[in-house]
């Protein structure tokens, strides 16, 4: 994870003109937009949270959770029972 300046994430489907494509989570540094990585469907949520091995930020979409260590988006577990389950 980034240290430093606060950073804004944003999750959703983005079609604005100007928006990185190939990703649903988006990085605000102050000045700019940028895609995290290129994340496999679409994110519902975004929470930077540490599980005592590190922070890491975390999505949430239909089919379970994923987490950007910095350089990687991993399924750290798999989940039973899906949003309407």
């Amino acid at each position: 994870m980034e240290s430093g300046a606060p950073t804004l994430y944003a999750a959703g489907q983005f079609q604005e003109q100007g928006a990185p494509t190939g990703t649903s989570i988006l990085r605000y540094d102050g000045t700019a937009w940028s895609g995290v990585g290129v994340y496999f469907g679409v994110a519902l949520s975004v929470a930077r949270f540490d599980p005592g091995t590190g922070e890491k930020l975390w999505a949430g979409h239909p089919s379970g959770l994923r987490a950007w260590d910095g350089s990687t988006w991993t399924q750290p577990f798999a989940v039973t029972g899906g949003v309407g389950d």
